[in-house]
């Protein structure tokens, strides 16, 4: 038996269905039935009962099922471990970072790295993520380095400040706040009158914008959720309410106005996150050191410990 075999098993057996599995597969029904008879005759059991395009395994597929979802994922483990060994051991250095990053500092980074000597073999890639997926992208030897939000209670992870931005209230340009014109700063308490936009709940500015209102009540209605900066301020500026978000290029490009709120001194820290005890390849410790130049250019200070 093969391990084509085996994917098609499992994913027929997940449908309980002939065609919904073979459109999954990209490939004809008939393709799907021969291969499922053969191995059958192979295994000298049946695998399915068969009701028109139903496919309902029978107690001994049910069985074999156990140890084809042991084996497959058993294949995919391996896969993605030889993956990691292979980046581990080749030039490549990736940068996981948070969406809004991308009209901030990503194109610096990335062409302050191709500018040096030392890096001119490096493979350098670049991935957008949440800084969730940043964690786990880092746990898992998938990124280098992440330019993301607090990540909290990892030992395993060392963050230091790079940046920060502001907090901002805006609305848009129309709206009865936005046409103040004496600069005095809105009341908490009046955004309660209007919608709210704001951030997916998973999303740590959703915390960070809680506790302010947990400090200014009362916390508006939400009307709206999405995911970076860029989606909110579209959707502050076509009128479907007011939000709080950390200002970056996106919003001062999108059409939003900002808008003086009372108590709102805090900012989003955007932190550079690496593993603390990860062994680094010649050209990643490379890279970090670059960038561990620039941060101490940025703020006068060397924050990056040497790797070890």
């Amino acid at each position: 038996m093969t391990l084509q075999q085996l994917t098609y098993f499992q994913v027929t057996a997940r449908h309980s269905h002939i065609t919904h599995a073979a459109r999954e597969l990209y490939i004809s029904q008939p393709s799907l039935s021969v291969a499922l008879r053969n191995l059958e005759l192979e295994l000298g059991v049946a695998l399915f009962e068969r009701k028109g395009q139903g496919m309902f395994l029978t107690s001994a597929g049910q069985r074999f099922l156990t140890h084809v979802d042991r084996i497959l994922s058993e294949v995919e483990q391996a896969r993605a471990e030889m993956e990691r060994l292979s980046r581990l051991a080749g030039n490549n250095f990736t940068i996981g970072y948070i969406s809004p990053l991308a009209n901030e500092i990503i194109a610096d980074c990335i062409g302050r790295l191709m500018r040096e000597p030392e890096l001119s073999g490096a493979n350098l890639r670049t991935v957008e993520l949440t800084t969730a997926q940043a964690e786990a992208a880092l746990m898992a030897d998938e990124v280098d380095v992440a330019l993301c939000s607090q990540i909290a209670n990892n030992p395993e992870l060392v963050q230091l400040p790079l940046m920060e931005q502001p907090l901002v209230l805006i609305a848009a340009q129309n709206h009865p706040l936005a046409t103040r014109t004496n600069g005095t700063p809105v009341a908490a308490a009046e955004l309660s009158s209007y919608p709210f936009v704001t951030y997916q709940e998973q999303s740590p500015m959703t915390s960070q914008i809680r506790r302010y209102f947990q400090a200014h009540p009362p916390m508006p209605q939400i009307s709206h959720r999405a995911g970076n900066e860029e989606a909110i301020t579209t959707l502050v500026a076509q009128g479907m309410g007011l939000a709080i978000v950390a200002q970056t290029r996106d919003v001062a490009g999108q059409g939003g106005a900002v808008v003086p709120l009372e108590g709102l001194n805090e900012g989003r820290v955007i932190y550079l996150t690496w593993r603390t005890h990860r062994k680094y390849t010649p050209m990643a410790s490379a890279a970090l050191g670059v960038l561990r130049r620039q941060k101490a250019e940025m703020d006068g200070r060397d924050g990056l410990p040497e790797n070890g």
